[in-house]
């Protein structure tokens, strides 16, 4: 055991160059059973017989990784794995099982081995998993030698393709299970039921896999290893004190696991397992002469595929066998699929492999668990039991290895949830959920949970005793073997975990009745649809996702993890238009609550009351104190820009909370251009003037009531009104300021002459605090009102752009931020002032960044997810439905689009363009539509119009910052569109990342209250993973947005007369004619929906 610091918990730590994998296998994920010249297999014939497979499903479409690849090796990047086991499918390669090469099968496989291997991810291929080619199996599959010939052929292939590159290979995966399931029992392709079958199988097997080996390591690269996945299950007599119940179990040992490993290790056949074979069917005349010899070739490593044990007694019934196995122990935790969970029996496993087979290496290739896990009301899968598998099963690889078993890796079965063979999809073994419709993959806590581990290569000694909302936590670690004690730690059972009842369900044991076919099929409670089989081409891009709904989310961390009771927390909160979100997250960036509340909004639209917005937004921030079990140790706020009110000298307000949306102070914009110049506000205050800027609503509000000015005491944003009703105090930030078009960045103070304008003064603007000062301090009576602290530190972080962008990760000169929502804003940092000439022409601002150090540029498309609401009502009749159903059924109809681009050329503006070039005469417009064009391309168009317009966008900022950018990072709500970050992706030419936090405002927010604390707030950053378009769908989108959206929208732009003063990049800027707003996403956009 090893603390890392004192008065952390301990951790038990890998060695160096431990494996932290996935696994998977063709069938099970790939999907795309046509396409590409793949040829028929065992599964593809045997998954349509009636019967055959629990709701009729098949593998035609499974998880459709043959097509997201990519989008699935950036989630392993993003899971921080070092290796990956897969399957290469035998009839994408070999169509036939031999002779003619599928020159696209080896395509598809090369670009995915690279892809691993880019990404720092070792890949262990498997040979066969199961997908035996059809045309072999109508020639006697594997119970005619001749095809362990044909394998070894197939091995030759792809060792000449992939042996550059792959170093490990199994040749075999569970030869036991194939021979038992697929041959003795019939439950499995080919659904034999042939006793002395089923041995030959096994035996031809192990045959391929001795030519196989021979072939991978002839002509490879040095070093190369190759080695069988065994399905090995340690044996428990059921009586250990009856030598009946213990000669039963050895000799089930025999028939399981020593049958495959001995003879591959130059043992033989076992004498008493071969004298069972014997008595049961007659000789074993399959075994010719120099077979053993070949199947000897040995195991450069051992595989193992652990799940859970078999507790055996003598029981001479009707089966061949002399034992029967049982159910297990009460008391025993199990999985859904009622099998034992015990970790114990694994390390044992392990050490017992050491002490047989000397000096050969270990790697876990499989070890998971079934669950249902479905997502939660927050979109969120908490499936907290896989966590406690986990970590029960990692724990006894560490005492393994640290009692000397030379264990390589741990590959956790599976990557996602897949296609479970005979029992369709019903069962949930993945770290990623997988939607059974659209293919949408969730990260499950478990996922974070090993994705922490995994990048510390290091696991908590001990979890904590209780789940989530204080349930008790599964014993999935629970051992009834006597404890082993290890150097490294305490062992399993050294802390108390509670226990799951046994399932009222089928608690059978694993594959105990063999041979007698008395395995009962489990029928699950719950039936998933067949899956459709889908022929569409492939598009590049990855399916849709739902967009969860942000309810309140119980004290979880992003890690799985629950934090420690003495861990720092940090609130957040991001006063939004539509909701006000809270967070509190640990100093790491664990999130261990969330709630949201919506923002009221008076009828009119263009206010909202002023107590109910801090009402709203205290009592999120109260939800996730109760939910956590305690206070932060600091608040930050942030929140939209424009928005705000005046108080009085008693600290009420005078006025509702102004909407930066009420375009009622526009004619006041206008007399501030012409009095002073688009331009030259531009160049003195960074923002043009438009409606939304507060100096217009001052404006307006003085010329209703002159008197206003004597009776105001401040005007207060609000995230200010927030900060003002738990400390009494008023202040604001900079990125604030300096929204209001009366603010200098360059100087950082307020501007006298512009505020004179409204009749209001320097006295009545809130004192600018330095980025991460607080505004002051809880009070006893706001405490007593949140569950807060007294005298808690509460920092107004700044503007909800900036401050999601910061928790981003976009804080450097290059790196850029696409916040995307109803509305979208791009912004890019750099170092320097940009060219404000240039950029007020071409309707963008600029300030500082929330650091106070760095500048960025802004920019705003109104009409981003805008569109998507105005097609989900005008076209899909939804205009009465309202959430994540008409989200979904919009990104349901985008995917059914048959190819991408879609050869649309749709100009997104529905309402006028803000910039680049501004144009306010611009309108929607689509190019190219033709009869074959039908409402799905419509759909996808608008989402490439929105891609092709920000990408713009960027650009532009690139020229105005003279840097191109470094990276592109997506955040916000329309995130959840799968496809539309896909195509954002596909239209880029620079690295486009994912942030995966859906609150990055709140979590900035958070980071930045840190520093009241002495916190560096950079050290806080979400989560964020690389997204990597399909080739062929980037070189199409990138052609068609040079050579046909930029000449189209900039051909269409009519340049606008007026003054100008010094060059342009773009037209002309009116001085007197209104102007679009410059960025003017607003901070609503992050997808607040409601």
């Amino acid at each position: 055991m090893t603390t890392d610091r004192p008065g952390h918990a301990a951790v038990l730590r890998f060695p160096p160059g431990f494996r932290w994998g996935t696994s998977t296998s063709a069938y099970q994920v790939e999907g795309a059973v046509d396409a590409d010249g793949r040829g028929e297999s065992i599964w593809d014939r045997f998954s349509r017989v009636p019967g055959a497979v629990d709701n009729g499903d098949t593998g035609d479409v499974a998880c459709d990784h043959y097509r997201r690849h990519h989008e699935d090796v950036a989630l392993m990047a993003r899971l921080n794995t070092n290796a990956h086991r897969f399957s290469l499918a035998w009839p994408r390669i070999l169509p036939d099982g031999r002779g003619r090469v599928e020159k696209r099968g080896l395509a598809h496989y090369d670009r995915f081995i690279d892809s691993l291997l880019e990404r720092g991810i070792e890949p262990l291929v498997t040979l066969y998993h199961w997908d035996l080619p059809q045309p072999l199996q109508d020639a006697g599959g594997w119970r005619n030698r001749d095809t362990a010939e044909h394998f070894a052929r197939y091995a030759a292939v792809c060792r000449d393709a992939f042996g550059d590159r792959v170093r490990d290979w199994v040749t075999v995966n569970e030869p036991w299970i194939v021979g038992l399931l697929g041959h003795q029992l019939g439950l499995h392709a080919p659904g034999e039921k042939d006793l002395k079958g089923s041995v030959t199988v096994m035996h031809h097997l192990l045959l391929a896999h001795g030519l196989a080996a021979a072939e991978l390591r002839a002509g490879a690269r040095a070093g190369t290893r190759a080695g069988i996945a065994y399905s090995l299950f340690p044996h428990t007599p059921d009586d250990a004190a009856d030598p009946a119940d213990r000669e039963a179990s050895r000799h089930s040992d025999g028939y399981v696991n020593r049958w495959f490993l001995d003879p591959v290790h130059g043992r033989g056949y076992p004498a008493d397992m071969r004298r069972h074979w014997e008595r049961a069917i007659g000789d074993l005349d399959f075994v010719r002469d120099g077979d053993l010899a070949t199947i000897a070739a040995g195991s450069d490593f051992i595989g193992v595929n652990y799940y859970t044990r078999r507790i055996v007694r003598a029981d001479h019934g009707d089966g061949p066998w002399p034992w029967k196995v049982v159910e297990g122990r009460p008391g025993v935790p199990r999985t859904d699929l009622g099998w034992e969970i015990v970790p114990g029996d694994l390390r044992e496993l392990l050490l017992r492999l050491h002490a047989d087979y000397p000096g050969v290496p270990l790697l876990v290739t499989e070890n998971g668990a079934i669950y249902r896990d479905e997502p939660a009301a927050d979109g969120a899968v908490h499936d907290e039991r896989r966590i406690d598998f986990l970590h029960g099963h990692l724990k006894a690889v560490h005492e393994a290895l640290a009692l000397g078993a030379p264990v390589e890796g741990y590959y956790h079965w599976s990557l996602m949830d897949n296609f479970e063979w005979a029992m369709g999809y019903w069962p949930r073994f993945g770290l990623v959920h997988v939607d059974r419709e659209t293919r949408r993959r969730t990260i499950k806590d478990s996922g974070h949970w090993y994705a922490r581990a995994a990048a510390e290569g290091a696991i908590p000694a001990v979890l904590p005793p209780t789940g989530r909302a204080g349930e008790p936590r599964p014993g999935a670690g629970t051992d009834r073997r006597p404890p082993v004690r290890t150097p490294a730690g305490p062992a399993p059972g050294d802390t108390a975990r509670a226990r799951v009842p046994r399932p009222v369900r089928d608690r059978r044991a694993p594959y105990g009745d063999e041979a007698a076919g008395r395995i009962r099929r489990r029928t699950p409670e719950r039936r998933h649809p067949r899956a459709p089989r889908d022929r569409r081409k492939h598009a590049g891009t990855p399916s849709p996702g739902r967009a969860p709904v942000h309810a309140d989310r119980p004290a979880r961390t992003r890690g799985g993890m629950n934090t420690h009771p003495g861990t720092t927390l940090l609130a957040g909160l991001d006063i939004g238009s539509t909701h006000c979100k809270a967070l509190l997250t640990d100093l790491a960036g664990n999130v261990v609550a969330r709630a949201q509340r919506g923002t009221p909004r008076d009828r009119d639209g263009h206010t909202h009351p002023a107590g109910e917005i801090v009402d709203a937004a205290l009592d999120a921030l109260r939800s996730c104190v109760r939910r956590a079990g305690r206070a932060p140790a600091a608040v930050g706020l942030t929140g939209m820009a424009e928005a705000g009110a005046l108080l009085a000298p008693d600290g009420g307000t005078l006025t509702p909370v102004l909407a930066w949306s009420d375009p009622g102070p526009a004619p006041h914009a206008d007399r501030l251009r012409t009095a002073y110049g688009a331009l030259a506000l531009h160049a003195r205050t960074g923002v043009l003037p438009s409606a939304k800027v507060p100096l217009a609503k001052w404006c307006a509000l003085v010329a209703e009531n002159p008197d206003l000015p004597s009776r105001a005491r401040a005007w207060a944003g609000a995230a200010d009104l927030v900060a003002h009703t738990l400390t009494g105090r008023l202040g604001t930030d900079a990125t604030f300021a300096q929204r209001t078009l009366a603010w200098s960045p360059h100087t950082g103070s307020w501007d006298p002459g512009l505020l004179a304008e409204s009749g209001l003064t320097e006295d009545h603007m809130p004192p600018v605090r330095p980025p991460g000062h607080p505004v002051g301090r809880v009070t006893t009576g706001a405490a007593a009102a949140t569950g807060l602290t007294a005298g808690t530190p509460v920092v107004v972080a700044g503007h909800d752009h900036l401050v999601g962008a910061w928790a981003a990760g976009v804080r450097a000169a290059g790196q850029v931020a696409d916040s995307m929502g109803t509305a979208e804003a791009v912004l890019t940092v750099t170092a320097e002032v940009p060219d404000t000439t240039a950029a007020a022409r071409h309707g963008m601002s600029y300030g500082r960044h929330v650091d106070g150090t760095h500048w960025i540029v802004l920019a705003g498309m109104r009409s981003s997810g805008a569109l998507v609401e105005w097609f989900c009502d005008r076209f899909m009749g939804m205009a009465a439905t309202r959430g994540a159903e008409r989200y979904d059924a919009f990104a349901r109809l985008v995917e059914t689009a048959p190819q991408a681009p879609t050869g649309l050329l749709l100009a997104p503006y529905p309402e006028g363009r803000a910039c680049p070039e501004p144009a306010p005469d611009a309108r929607c417009d689509i190019l190219g539509m033709s009869p074959r064009h039908g409402l799905a391309d419509l759909a996808r168009a608008l989402l490439e119009g929105a891609a092709h317009h920000v990408r713009w966008m960027t650009d532009t900022q690139a020229a105005l910052t003279a840097r191109p950018p470094a990276s592109v990072t997506l955040l916000g709500g329309s995130t959840r569109q799968h496809t539309w970050t896909a195509v954002k992706a596909a239209v880029s030419p620079w690295p486009v990342r994912l942030c995966h936090e859906p609150e990055a405002p709140a979590l900035g927010a958070a980071a930045w209250s840190g520093a009241a604390l002495g916190h560096d707030p950079a050290a806080l950053r979400a989560t964020a993973t690389e997204l990597v378009p399909d080739p062929d769908a980037a070189r199409a989108y990138r052609t068609e947005h040079r050579h046909r959206f930029l000449p189209h929208v900039t051909r269409s732009t009519e340049p606008s007369t007026g003054p100008s003063t010094g060059p342009a990049t773009g037209p002309a800027l009116p001085e007197t004619a209104p102007c679009p707003s410059a960025t003017d996403a607003g901070p609503h956009h992050r997808g607040d929906r409601s």
